[in-house]
C-alpha cells in the first residue's frame, strides 16, 4: 500500500507534476468526518438500554454491530444484528432498525483533527462541499451534532437529490451550486468505488481516506492517500509550495 503522504513528500497527480492547490474540496460523510467506528462505542449504550434486558449476556457488542454495519455498506444490518446477537428474546428486526435509524445519528463521533482542518481550509478561501449518501434527516443529524455546518457552502445528500455516489451527476451538482470546476476540485472520501472512482469519474481529483475499506485488487490504487484528516493541511501546503 503507497504510504500516506506527508509534508515531506510532494502532492502529485497520476501524472506525476506537482498539483496546484484546489479551488474546492468535496468530502464524504461517514468515515471521513465522522469516525464510524467510534459512533457504533457510543451506540452501544442506547442499544443496551433498548435491548439489554433481551440478552442472555452482554457480549462483545461493539465488534458486533461494526460487523453487522460492514462500514455503513450493509444491506442486512439489522437482521444480521439479530443473528449475531446472543438473544434470550429475539426483537425484530423492523424493531433494530427504527432503534439504529433514530439512535445511532445521534451517536455521531468527530474524526480527529476535524475542526481544525476545515478551519484552515476555510482560511486558505478553499470552498468545501458535503456529498454523502443517505437519508436526508439521518445525515443532517450528523453533520448538526459535529458543529461543521457552517464549514461547507454546500450539502448534497443523496436521499433529498435522488441519486448518489457513484453518480457523477452528485458530484456535479455539488460543484455546479459552489461555482466551482470538476479539474480545480479535490474530492476526499473512504469507500473505493463509491467515493473515489466516482469522483474520478466526474473529473476530481480522488484522495483516498485509507484504512476504512479495503481497495479492490483489480483497480490499481490512487497515488492520493491519507489515513487522517491533519494530513489534508500538508498536502495542501505541498501543493502551495510547488511540491516542497
Amino acid at each position: 500500500m503507497t504510504p500516506a503522504i506527508s509534508a515531506r513528500r510532494p502532492a502529485l497527480n497520476l501524472s506525476g507534476s506537482v498539483m496546484a492547490v484546489p479551488g474546492s474540496i468535496l468530502f464524504d460523510l461517514d468515515n471521513t468526518l465522522n469516525d464510524r467506528r467510534g459512533a457504533i462505542d457510543r451506540y452501544c449504550k442506547a442499544f443496551l438500554d433498548e435491548f439489554g434486558s433481551q440478552l442472555l449476556e452482554e457480549p462483545n457488542l461493539a465488534s458486533l454491530l461494526a460487523e453487522a454495519d460492514q462500514g455503513g455498506y450493509s444491506e442486512t444490518r439489522s437482521a444480521d444484528i439479530c443473528r449475531l446477537l446472543p438473544w434470550r428474546s429475539i426483537p425484530t428486526p423492523e424493531a433494530i432498525h427504527s432503534h439504529w435509524r433514530i439512535h445511532f445519528p445521534r451517536s455521531t463521533v468527530p474524526c480527529p483533527g476535524l475542526i481544525e482542518t476545515l478551519d484552515f481550509m476555510r482560511r486558505q478561501q478553499i470552498k468545501l462541499a458535503i456529498v454523502t449518501n443517505g437519508g436526508l434527516e439521518g445525515q443532517r443529524t450528523k453533520i448538526g451534532l459535529l458543529g461543521i455546518q457552517d464549514f461547507f457552502d454546500t450539502v448534497v445528500i443523496s436521499g433529498a437529490v435522488g441519486f448518489g455516489k457513484p453518480d457523477r451527476r452528485i458530484f456535479e451538482l455539488a460543484l455546479s451550486e459552489i461555482g466551482s470546476q470538476a479539474q480545480q476540485a479535490w474530492f476526499v472520501g473512504d469507500h473505493p468505488r463509491n467515493d473515489i472512482l466516482g469522483a474520478e469519474s466526474a473529473g476530481l481529483t480522488p484522495i483516498w481516506m485509507s484504512g476504512r475499506h479495503p481497495w479492490p485488487s483489480e483497480v490499481p490504487e490512487p497515488q492520493m492517500q491519507i489515513s487522517a484528516l491533519p494530513e489534508l493541511v500538508a498536502l495542501i501546503e505541498a501543493a502551495a509550495s510547488g511540491g516542497g
